[in-house]
């Protein structure tokens, strides 16, 4: 027979995922073996509460995205504890969509019982069907969709917005998550979008590795994904925005935009369902109005949206708009700047910028253009066969060696200086390089 006072008393001697990040993020909502648990693992890995941090800027400017797009319903898995409990300043979820529209249906689900206790007792106060809590495991995918309290709040003709943040990682099973989150997938009406965040050892293999292990030494299971099994998590849906990144590069107006990605260990993501692919073919391609050209040509100089604006009067909204115009005209991926310039050169739509005071060397050349055509480093290692540390080494030295700001944009911006080479130059300077592969740095 269960005892509910030993599984209390279990409960709280135990470290549990929600409440250890609860506590980085400065709540109240933790013991003393969560909190042990959580300065174990910052012993290992120092970016620990910036991650945290990070991935709740994520997800409340991930539920704007979806809110632009004129969703209004909302489906959170894994909520975690309620954000007004941890500062009140903070917004959950239901009080960010009401600054927009009031009254939108938004359901919680959470697999922990006391957290969701805990939400339906903050959160769950309204009107029927207005804020509903669910007490279910995502794994569990199919009778999760099929709850009577989920249904009754969403109307499936329309989209609903779904959130999976810092969720998908304390489940360890591969084949578990691949079959709820398409059983999920299966379930979103057209036009709903799908909200990611997941650790990754992509950037810090060694480091994420020990902080996974501390958990285990702590009772819990996690389980870092590599940038491919991450992006598996999305199936067909069509990436929005920037696609899969650093959780702190996805939103460039974000406050920890600049940071590099180690201080997250984690891809973000927005998906939408039944979208046709930004690719544009061919024959749409037209050529750069001049406002596009001008505004393409001054991030090819090196130019900041705010420099835009102080410069020569284009305002961070006109330069957006003129950005996401050229993406469409050029068939571009995304709007980011640096992909732009790299693809009007490339269509020689602007002029080629001319190269740095300095030339770099042949392995800074190699190691700039790979990244600018969207290798990352561990790509980039597999098949120089170069360690990722040595790799990160280089980049180092190549904005350096170029006087680039240390922020990511500066290597792409820089990158796309160098096409000024030619195919035949650039095959001769990989061929130079490959014959060099010691002198990396």
């Amino acid at each position: 027979m269960n005892n509910p006072a030993f599984e209390d008393q279990q409960y709280v001697t135990a470290a549990k995922p929600a409440r250890i990040y609860d506590f980085l993020l400065g709540g109240k909502n933790s013991y003393r073996r969560d909190r042990q648990a959580a300065l174990a693992v910052r012993e290992v890995a120092s970016w620990t509460r910036s991650a945290a941090l990070l991935n709740r800027d994520f997800g409340q400017r991930s539920t704007q995205v979806s809110l632009n797009r004129g969703i209004r319903q909302f489906l959170d898995l894994g909520c975690g504890y309620p954000a007004h409990s941890l500062n009140p300043e903070h917004r959950d979820l239901h009080e960010l969509t009401d600054r927009t529209q009031p009254g939108c249906p938004v359901v919680y689900v959470d697999h922990d019982p006391f957290v969701a206790a805990h939400a339906r007792a903050l959160l769950d106060t309204g009107p029927p069907d207005r804020v509903t809590v669910v007490e279910a495991d995502i794994l569990h995918m199919p009778a999760l969709l099929a709850n009577p309290a989920l249904c009754a709040a969403f109307d499936l003709t329309k989209p609903v917005a779904v959130s999976i943040h810092d969720t998908l990682a304390w489940n360890p099973d591969d084949t578990a998550v691949a079959q709820a989150l398409r059983a999920l997938r299966d379930w979103m009406p057209s036009g709903s979008t799908l909200s990611i965040t997941h650790l990754s050892d992509h950037w810090q293999l060694d480091v994420v590795h020990r902080a996974a292990d501390t958990y285990n030494a702590h009772g819990i299971a996690v389980r870092p994904r590599s940038r491919d099994q991450v992006a598996a998590h999305f199936g067909d849906l069509t990436h929005l925005g920037p696609g899969l990144t650093p959780v702190g590069a996805w939103h460039e107006d974000s406050p920890f935009a600049h940071l590099p990605p180690e201080h997250s260990s984690a891809f973000a993501g927005i998906a939408v369902k039944g979208e046709p692919s930004r690719h544009t073919p061919a024959e749409e391609l037209r050529p750069l109005t001049a406002e596009e050209r001008t505004v393409v040509t001054y991030f090819a100089f090196g130019t900041s949206l705010t420099q835009l604006d102080e410069l020569h009067g284009i305002n961070r909204h006109e330069a957006r708009i003129l950005l996401h115009a050229a993406q469409k005209a050029l068939g571009a991926r995304t709007a980011r700047p640096y992909e732009l310039v790299l693809r009007a050169v490339a269509v020689e739509q602007i002029p080629a910028p001319p190269l740095p005071a300095k030339a770099p060397s042949a392995s800074a050349f190699v190691f700039l253009h790979d990244l600018a055509h969207g290798k990352d480093t561990r790509a980039m290692a597999d098949d120089d066969q170069h360690s990722v540390l040595g790799l990160n080494a280089l980049g180092k030295a190549v904005l350096a060696e170029l006087k680039a700001k240390s922020y990511p944009h500066a290597v792409y911006l820089q990158s796309a200086l160098l096409l000024a080479v030619s195919a035949a130059d650039m095959t001769a300077i990989r061929k130079r390089a490959a014959s060099s592969r010691t002198a990396f740095p």
